[in-house]
């Protein structure tokens, strides 16, 4: 049986909360992204010259 105490959970929960945190920023620069293609590929299907992708937010 692994013993563990109240604190070590404590600690594998906030390095847990953390890199979920760092996911959902990876999430939404990747939406960020979708959504500028998206837009890029629409444009381009009306003829207009799709402007470049910006930098995208850090």
């Amino acid at each position: 049986m692994i013993q563990v105490t109240t604190e070590e959970l404590l600690a594998i929960i906030g390095r847990q909360a953390v890199e979920l945190e760092l996911i959902k920023r990876q999430m939404e620069q990747l939406q960020f992204m979708l959504e500028k293609i998206k837009k890029s590929k629409d444009e381009a299907k009306n003829g207009a010259v799709p402007e470049e992708v910006e930098q995208i937010p850090t």
